[in-house]
């Protein structure tokens, strides 16, 4: 998949797998990146993105047309940036610039009524790359104002919303696994040769009396 206004990335081929790394090099920072709460009231959320920015994680999920879904989202401080990951696991950068761009041809197509975030929410609908981008961080792309007129188109707001819960889900997902097999990693050395109950039948070991 190859675009005029995207530019492939050489050097972040493991951007899946090496997320928070990722995050902290591509935006020069020296904390650690919080997971955004999609519980958080939407329309303080737009006013907080503004203030921050995002990096963003976008998949690809269908061809023909085109759809993508938002995978991970994280707060930065140094701007927005994402990462969109194509159907065969290529990775590729989008610069803040790049998804400005996007994110105000798509808010035009709204303001239209040409674009799927004008129409109802559809069950299995899929969005098209400016779609997602513009449910994912209109505030932090197009500001307040801009963004916050766009609020007041209630389908918009529908599709904002599923994408947060999406988002979110996603997360949980990918994080749960992790912390399920470092909890069993920690219950394996407590129960190891030398812990857990273990060291209460020391007196009829092999040196014991």
């Amino acid at each position: 998949m190859k675009k005029h206004y995207i530019k492939r990335v050489t050097s972040y081929s493991m951007v899946g797998s090496l997320g928070f790394a990722i995050v902290a090099g591509l935006q020069g920072c020296s904390e650690g990146p919080l997971p955004v709460d999609s519980q958080q009231n939407q329309s303080n959320s737009i006013a907080d993105a503004a203030a921050e920015g995002y990096f963003m994680i976008i998949q690809q999920t269908g061809m023909n047309p085109d759809t993508y879904e938002l995978k991970e989202r994280y707060p930065s401080s140094q701007g927005t940036r994402a990462i969109l990951r194509d159907m065969n696991g290529e990775e590729q950068v989008l610069s803040e610039a790049e998804l400005t761009q996007l994110a105000e041809a798509e808010a035009r197509k709204l303001e239209e009524g040409t674009s799927k975030l004008s129409q109802p929410v559809a069950q299995n609908q899929g969005l098209g790359l400016g779609e997602m981008i513009l449910a994912s961080a209109a505030g932090a792309l197009l500001g307040n104002m801009l963004a916050n007129r766009l609020m007041g188109n209630r389908n918009f707001q529908q599709h904002q919303q599923r994408t947060n819960q999406r988002v979110q889900s996603s997360m949980n997902s990918t994080r749960q696994p992790a912390q399920n097999k470092t909890a069993k990693q920690q219950s394996s050395k407590r129960s190891g040769f030398f812990g857990g109950q273990g060291g209460s039948n020391r007196g009829g070991g092999l040196f014991g009396g």
